[in-house]
């Protein structure tokens, strides 16, 4: 189950990387979105959802709530006193994108599980 779990959040991670969300972004927002995804996938993979053999739709779910997180929280690392317009240190990401990235997930996540849907047989595909 964690082959499969991690072979569809792969596959994600580079659907989104490759979407081209990504042409309005900065270097530093590419940076921090692929970050996100990475830290995302292993926290996922790693943790207890995939273990238990979770289904691939509450997995890819968790996956997307937990880049979301991460990339909102990741301003308030250092808290400001008082100018909450400029970005704390370490970058942060541009709050206004994450519907976007929201957005991007969702679909990519959709096509996935439909995709998943169309190939029923669970077995290893080597």
């Amino acid at each position: 189950a964690t082959h499969g779990a991690d072979l569809a959040l792969r596959r994600l991670v580079g659907a989104v990387s490759r979407h081209a969300l990504c042409i309005v972004l900065t270097k530093a927002e590419r940076t921090e979105l692929a970050r996100a995804l990475g830290e995302a996938r292993k926290a996922v993979v790693q943790g207890p959802l995939v273990k238990s053999g979770a289904p691939l739709t509450e997995v890819l779910g968790a996956f997307k709530a937990m880049v979301l997180r991460s990339l909102s929280e990741r301003p308030g690392d250092t808290p400001s006193r008082g100018d909450d317009d400029r970005p704390a240190r370490g970058g942060g990401f541009p709050r206004k994108w994450l519907p976007l990235v929201a957005k991007v997930l969702e679909t990519e996540i959709a096509d996935m599980i439909a995709a998943a849907a169309a190939t029923v047989d669970d077995g290893p595909r080597h």
